[in-house]
C-alpha cells in the first residue's frame, strides 16, 4: 500500500500520488513543488538548500522548476506524542479548549 501524500501547508490528503511542477492542494490551493516541501530545504545554508551551488529561489513557498526537488517526508503530528507517551509510559495531558485556558 502506498503512502498518501499530504499538503505541506494544511495537511489535507492530495489526490495526486506524485508531485510535479503543477501539483496544487485542492483544499488550500497551495503549490506543492516548492522549497518548503523539499527535503533539501535548510535555513542558513547558501540559498537555504543542502545542494551546493543550486540556483537561488526567492519565494520558498511558491512553485519552482528546481530539478533537485525531492519530496520531504511528512511525519504525522501525532507520532511525536505517541513516542513521548511510549518513553514516559503515561497519558499525555488533553488539549484545553480556548475557554478553559482562561478559567483556571
Amino acid at each position: 500500500m502506498s503512502k498518501q501524500l499530504t499538503c505541506w501547508q494544511c495537511h489535507a490528503l492530495l489526490q495526486d500520488q506524485k508531485i510535479n511542477f503543477r501539483t496544487i492542494c485542492e483544499s488550500c490551493f497551495t503549490e506543492q513543488h516548492a522549497c518548503l516541501n523539499c527535503r533539501h530545504h535548510c535555513l542558513g545554508k547558501p540559498n537555504d538548500c543542502n545542494i551546493p551551488n543550486t540556483d537561488n529561489i526567492n519565494t520558498k513557498d511558491r512553485m519552482n522548476f528546481c530539478d533537485d526537488f525531492s519530496l520531504k517526508q511528512n511525519i504525522p503530528s501525532d507520532s511525536c506524542f505517541k513516542k513521548v507517551k511510549k518513553i514516559f509510559g503515561e497519558e499525555l495531558p488533553k488539549k484545553k479548549s480556548f475557554e478553559e485556558l482562561f478559567n483556571d
